[in-house]
């Protein structure tokens, strides 16, 4: 049992000619723009490693090395 769904025509419309995307400002982009905040997060996550490893340390039985 087939159903008959017709042929589509031969020839296909081109879509009409779409006017060019708006062009970004020519200004400072967002990382040159918030460079600032980008240093801060890298100093802080690495300050908050060089804690944890101190508190890691020290709770597991301080750094006492015994040969």
């Amino acid at each position: 049992m087939s159903v008959d769904t017709g042929q589509r025509p031969d020839t296909v419309e081109q879509p009409a000619e779409q006017p060019p995307a708006p062009q970004p400002p020519a200004g400072r982009s967002g990382l040159e723009d918030r460079g600032w905040v980008l240093v801060v997060g890298v100093l802080v996550v690495a300050l908050l490693v060089f804690a944890a490893m101190i508190a890691l340390t020290a709770l597991g039985g301080g750094d006492g090395y015994r040969p």
